[in-house]
Parts: C-alpha cells; sequence; structure tokens
C-alpha cells in the first residue's frame, strides 16, 4: 500500500493533482493509499478534507493520517510516493509514478538531461 507524501499549500490545481495521483494508483490496481500530512503545518486539516473528497470518486480507498514527524514514519514504510530525495533514500521501497502523471498534463516544461561523453 503507497504511502504518499504531499505538498502542504493548497492553490488552485491541488485537487487535479490529487485526482492525477489517484487516477494513477487506480491503473497500478493499488486498492488502498495512506496520506500522511505534518500536524503543525497550517494547511493540513483542509488539505485531509480536499484529499478524502477525492478519494470518493476513485477506486482506492483512501486514508489520510494528521500526525507530527511525517518524515521518521515514511523512512520506515515500503511503497512510498514523495517528491522528498532525503526520505526516498531511507525508505524501505517507493513508487515513482510522476513520470505517467507529467504526461498526462498540458502545459508542461520537460528538460531531459543526459550526459555526454
Amino acid at each position: 500500500m503507497p504511502r504518499l507524501a504531499l505538498a502542504r499549500r493548497i492553490i488552485e490545481h491541488t485537487e487535479k493533482a490529487i485526482d492525477l495521483l489517484l487516477q494513477q494508483l487506480e491503473h497500478l490496481k493499488i486498492e488502498n493509499a495512506i496520506f500522511y500530512l505534518d500536524a503543525p503545518v497550517s494547511n493540513s486539516g483542509r488539505l485531509s478534507t480536499l484529499i478524502k473528497a477525492c478519494g470518493g470518486k476513485h477506486d482506492v480507498s483512501v486514508t489520510v493520517q494528521v500526525i507530527n514527524n511525517v518524515d521518521r514514519v515514511l523512512e520506515q514504510q515500503d511503497g512510498v510516493i514523495s517528491s522528498d530525495a532525503i526520505i526516498l533514500n531511507k525508505c524501505i521501497s517507493w513508487l515513482n509514478i510522476m513520470p505517467v502523471i507529467m504526461e498526462q498534463l498540458e502545459a508542461v516544461w520537460m528538460i531531459r538531461l543526459q550526459c555526454l561523453g
């Protein structure tokens, strides 16, 4: 079951981002996902409500936990989805679903880096 960490600021694109994430989890046939949000962050409650609302539109059972020390929890988990390199380096295993999600976006600048020589 994936464990997810999300950016903490709610903007106009947040709901779309959550929907894209949940669509990809559905595509991967992942039935359950736990979202961990940092309790000390001011928008955690609103983001939790939004994630639960979006979860109701998808075939993924969504649990949201607003806790302290999210990093420490994720570092001990497998199937982590996060953009935080420190967490990804410490967790048991992680999923990189961003390339597939990025392909679904209309206006994204992508730069492919390649070593020459």
